[in-house]
Protein backbone atom coordinates (compact mmCIF):
# COMPACT_ATOMS: atom_id res chain seq x y z
CA UNK A 1 0.00 0.00 0.00
CA UNK A 2 1.00 3.65 -0.48
CA UNK A 3 0.12 6.92 1.22
CA UNK A 4 -1.24 9.74 -0.91
CA UNK A 5 -2.71 12.91 0.54
CA UNK A 6 -3.19 11.25 3.93
CA UNK A 7 -5.08 8.33 2.37
CA UNK A 8 -3.77 4.80 2.16
CA UNK A 9 -4.22 2.98 -1.13
CA UNK A 10 -3.84 -0.74 -1.81
CA UNK A 11 -1.50 -0.80 -4.79
CA UNK A 12 -2.00 -4.54 -5.26
CA UNK A 13 -5.72 -4.08 -5.95
CA UNK A 14 -6.84 -5.69 -9.24
CA UNK A 15 -8.40 -2.41 -10.34
CA UNK A 16 -5.50 -0.15 -9.34
CA UNK A 17 -2.20 -1.39 -10.77
CA UNK A 18 -0.60 2.03 -10.47
CA UNK A 19 0.77 1.81 -14.00
CA UNK A 20 -0.26 3.51 -17.23
CA UNK A 21 -0.63 0.94 -20.00
CA UNK A 22 -1.39 1.32 -23.70
CA UNK A 23 -1.86 -1.07 -26.60
CA UNK A 24 -2.69 -0.76 -30.29
CA UNK A 25 -6.27 -1.65 -31.13
CA UNK A 26 -8.41 -1.65 -34.28
CA UNK A 27 -12.12 -0.93 -33.83
CA UNK A 28 -14.32 -3.99 -34.24
CA UNK A 29 -11.64 -6.57 -33.43
CA UNK A 30 -11.64 -8.83 -30.34
CA UNK A 31 -10.90 -6.96 -27.10
CA UNK A 32 -8.55 -9.64 -25.70
CA UNK A 33 -5.41 -7.51 -26.30
CA UNK A 34 -6.96 -4.67 -24.30
CA UNK A 35 -7.90 -6.96 -21.43
CA UNK A 36 -4.43 -8.53 -21.43
CA UNK A 37 -2.82 -5.08 -21.38
CA UNK A 38 -4.83 -3.73 -18.45
CA UNK A 39 -4.76 -6.93 -16.41
CA UNK A 40 -2.61 -6.60 -13.29
CA UNK A 41 -1.47 -10.21 -13.54
CA UNK A 42 -2.02 -13.28 -15.69
CA UNK A 43 -3.61 -15.32 -12.92
CA UNK A 44 -6.66 -17.40 -13.79
CA UNK A 45 -8.62 -15.31 -11.28
CA UNK A 46 -7.75 -12.10 -13.14
CA UNK A 47 -8.72 -13.69 -16.46
CA UNK A 48 -12.09 -14.71 -15.00
CA UNK A 49 -12.59 -11.17 -13.67
CA UNK A 50 -12.10 -9.67 -17.16
CA UNK A 51 -15.79 -9.94 -17.98
CA UNK A 52 -16.78 -8.40 -14.64
CA UNK A 53 -14.27 -5.53 -14.71
CA UNK A 54 -15.09 -4.04 -18.05
CA UNK A 55 -15.11 -0.27 -18.35
CA UNK A 56 -17.57 2.00 -16.55
CA UNK A 57 -16.87 4.72 -19.13
CA UNK A 58 -15.39 4.54 -22.61
CA UNK A 59 -14.48 7.91 -24.13
CA UNK A 60 -14.13 7.85 -27.92
CA UNK A 61 -13.26 11.47 -28.66
CA UNK A 62 -13.37 12.70 -32.26
CA UNK A 63 -13.77 9.16 -33.62
CA UNK A 64 -16.99 9.34 -35.63
CA UNK A 65 -16.22 11.81 -38.42
CA UNK A 66 -15.47 8.86 -40.74
CA UNK A 67 -18.79 7.01 -41.15
CA UNK A 68 -17.14 3.84 -42.53
CA UNK A 69 -15.85 3.18 -39.01
CA UNK A 70 -19.16 3.63 -37.16
CA UNK A 71 -20.11 -0.04 -37.07
CA UNK A 72 -16.71 -1.38 -35.91
CA UNK A 73 -16.48 1.41 -33.31
CA UNK A 74 -19.92 0.55 -31.92
CA UNK A 75 -19.06 -3.17 -31.86
CA UNK A 76 -15.97 -2.39 -29.79
CA UNK A 77 -17.88 -0.14 -27.41
CA UNK A 78 -20.49 -2.85 -26.90
CA UNK A 79 -17.71 -5.29 -25.95
CA UNK A 80 -15.86 -2.84 -23.70
CA UNK A 81 -18.57 -1.31 -21.50
CA UNK A 82 -19.63 -3.03 -18.33
CA UNK A 83 -22.76 -5.14 -18.47
CA UNK A 84 -25.07 -5.90 -15.56
CA UNK A 85 -24.44 -9.10 -13.61
CA UNK A 86 -26.02 -10.83 -10.61
CA UNK A 87 -24.42 -8.54 -8.04
CA UNK A 88 -24.28 -5.27 -10.00
CA UNK A 89 -27.11 -4.16 -12.25
CA UNK A 90 -25.41 -1.04 -13.62
CA UNK A 91 -24.41 -0.56 -17.25
CA UNK A 92 -21.28 1.18 -18.40
CA UNK A 93 -21.52 4.05 -20.86
CA UNK A 94 -19.66 5.54 -23.78
CA UNK A 95 -19.19 9.24 -24.36
CA UNK A 96 -18.58 10.32 -27.94
CA UNK A 97 -17.59 13.99 -28.21
CA UNK A 98 -17.09 15.05 -31.83
CA UNK A 99 -17.02 17.94 -34.26
CA UNK A 100 -18.27 17.88 -37.82
CA UNK A 101 -15.13 18.00 -39.96
CA UNK A 102 -16.72 18.64 -43.33
CA UNK A 103 -15.09 15.55 -44.87
CA UNK A 104 -18.56 14.09 -45.49
CA UNK A 105 -22.13 15.33 -45.24
CA UNK A 106 -23.17 16.08 -41.65
CA UNK A 107 -26.04 13.59 -41.86
CA UNK A 108 -23.54 10.81 -42.65
CA UNK A 109 -21.82 11.47 -39.34
CA UNK A 110 -25.13 11.72 -37.46
CA UNK A 111 -26.17 8.35 -38.95
CA UNK A 112 -24.27 6.79 -36.05
CA UNK A 113 -27.35 7.49 -33.90
CA UNK A 114 -29.82 5.20 -35.71
CA UNK A 115 -27.07 2.61 -36.18
CA UNK A 116 -26.32 2.62 -32.43
CA UNK A 117 -30.02 2.21 -31.65
CA UNK A 118 -30.23 -0.65 -34.16
CA UNK A 119 -27.28 -2.29 -32.37
CA UNK A 120 -29.11 -2.14 -29.04
CA UNK A 121 -27.74 1.03 -27.46
CA UNK A 122 -29.77 3.70 -25.80
CA UNK A 123 -28.57 6.99 -27.27
CA UNK A 124 -28.77 10.41 -25.68
CA UNK A 125 -27.73 13.52 -27.58
CA UNK A 126 -26.23 15.82 -24.93
CA UNK A 127 -25.91 19.57 -25.21
CA UNK A 128 -23.00 20.64 -27.38
CA UNK A 129 -20.46 23.35 -26.62
CA UNK A 130 -19.09 26.00 -28.98
CA UNK A 131 -15.33 26.31 -28.62
CA UNK A 132 -13.10 28.76 -30.41
CA UNK A 133 -11.84 27.13 -33.62
CA UNK A 134 -8.12 26.29 -33.61
CA UNK A 135 -7.26 28.39 -36.66
CA UNK A 136 -8.37 31.86 -37.76
CA UNK A 137 -9.98 30.72 -41.03
CA UNK A 138 -11.58 27.60 -39.58
CA UNK A 139 -15.35 27.29 -39.86
CA UNK A 140 -17.09 27.82 -36.49
CA UNK A 141 -18.82 24.46 -37.00
CA UNK A 142 -15.44 22.75 -36.59
CA UNK A 143 -15.23 24.29 -33.12
CA UNK A 144 -18.67 23.04 -32.04
CA UNK A 145 -18.32 19.91 -29.89
CA UNK A 146 -21.33 17.61 -30.11
CA UNK A 147 -21.75 14.86 -27.50
CA UNK A 148 -23.47 11.47 -27.58
CA UNK A 149 -23.93 9.18 -24.58
CA UNK A 150 -24.46 5.49 -25.29
CA UNK A 151 -25.64 2.97 -22.73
Amino acid sequence: SKQFGGEEFNTNNDLNCGIVKVCPYSWGTPIDPILETIRCSNSQQDKELDQVHLFDVVIAADCIYMPDFHEPLLKSIKLLIRRPNKSDHRWGMALLPFALHGNTKDENVWNIVPLAIEMGFEVEVLEGVQLTPQWKNMDMKRGFVNMLRLT
